[in-house]
C-alpha cells in the first residue's frame, strides 16, 4: 500500500511542497515551489517529524537555524544559495536553491568510478567553496560524496550546511557527534572542535570515492570511524594506478592524521 505523503501540496511559509527528495538524519528534504520568487526550491525541514511533537529542544532548533543564518551569508556561486530562513507550524526550515543535476554521490552509483580529470575538478571546486566558508570562520562539518551537487551543466555546489559550525565553537550540551563516519576526520568523530582541516580530511576521502566508489575503509560505519583513527589512509593508486602519484600525494596529504 502506498503511503501519502501529507505535507505534498501543503504552503508552508512562502513555498508549495510538491515532491519528497530526501530523508536524513537531520530531516527531510522536498522540492517546492516558491510561490513569492516563481522557481523551484529546495526545503530541509529540521527533523520534520519530531519537531512538531516538541523533540527538538528550543536551544538546539535556535542554533540550528542560527547555522543555517551563518551559510547564508555565503556568497559564492559553488555554495547552494540559502533564501529564507524561518519555522511554520512548529517546523524549523530552511528554503535553498534549487540544483538540476546529482548527488556526487549518484553520479558515481550511476557511471561508476570517475575519470581522475574529472573526480579532480569535482574536488577542486568543491575546495573553493570550502575556502569561502573557511574565509568567514565556518566549518561544514558534513563533507560527503551526498553534498556535492553537480548540475546538468556540469557546474558544481556544496550542499547542506546543516551541521555547520563556527570554528573553534564549544559544543552544545548533549549534543551528538554528526555527520558520516565513513568521511569523517577522527578529531572530529572523537569530539574534537570544529576545524576547517577536518573538512579538508573530509574532502580527501570524498576524493578516494569519487575514484573508486567506495570510502576508503568500507563496511560497517562504527569500524570505519576507528579505522579513520588508526590506519594510514589508503593507497588510492592500487585500485586506479591510471591516477598520477602527484594527485595521489596531495590525496594522502589531504587526509593525514597530522
Amino acid at each position: 500500500m502506498t503511503v501519502t505523503d501529507p505535507l505534498i501540496g501543503k504552503t508552508l511559509g512562502s513555498c508549495r511542497l510538491d515532491a519528497l527528495i530526501g530523508r536524513g538524519g537531520m530531516g527531510c528534504v522536498y522540492k517546492a515551489h516558491h510561490l513569492v520568487l516563481d522557481r523551484p526550491v529546495a526545503v530541509k525541514f529540521i527533523d520534520a517529524s519530531g519537531a512538531a511533537a516538541g523533540t527538538i529542544g528550543a536551544a538546539v532548533r535556535e542554533q540550528i537555524l542560527a547555522e543555517a543564518r551563518s551559510a547564508a551569508k555565503l556568497e559564492d556561486p559553488r555554495v547552494v544559495a540559502i533564501y529564507e530562513v524561518g519555522e511554520d507550524c512548529g517546523m524549523p526550515y530552511i528554503v535553498m536553491q534549487w540544483v538540476d543535476g546529482e548527488s556526487l554521490e549518484a553520479r558515481v552509483k550511476r557511471l561508476g568510478p570517475l575519470p581522475p580529470v574529472e573526480a579532480l575538478e569535482i574536488i577542486r571546486e568543491t575546495a573553493m567553496a570550502l575556502a569561502s566558508a573557511h574565509k568567514v570562520g565556518l566549518v561544514h562539518r558534513d563533507i560527503k560524496p551526498g553534498n556535492i551537487l553537480v548540475d546538468t551543466h556540469g557546474a558544481v555546489k556544496l550542499a547542506d550546511f546543516g551541521i555547520a559550525r563556527p570554528a573553534g565553537a564549544a559544543a552544545t550540551a548533549g549534543e551528538a557527534i554528526a555527520g558520516s563516519f565513513h568521511f569523517m576526520a577522527p578529531e572530529q568523530a572523537f569530539g574534537g572542535p570544529p576545524d576547517p582541516r577536518s573538512d579538508l580530511y573530509a574532502l580527501g576521502a570524498t576524493w578516494h570515492y569519487a575514484l573508486t566508489a567506495q570510502p576508503p575503509f568500507p563496511g560497517p560505519a562504527m569500524d570505519a570511524l576507528v579505522r579513520h583513527r588508526d590506519e594510514a589512509p589508503p593507497e588510492v593508486r592500487l585500485l586506479r594506478p591510471e591516477v598520477t602519484e602527484k594527485a595521489s600525494g596531495l590525496l594522502r596529504r589531504l587526509m593525514a592524521k597530522k
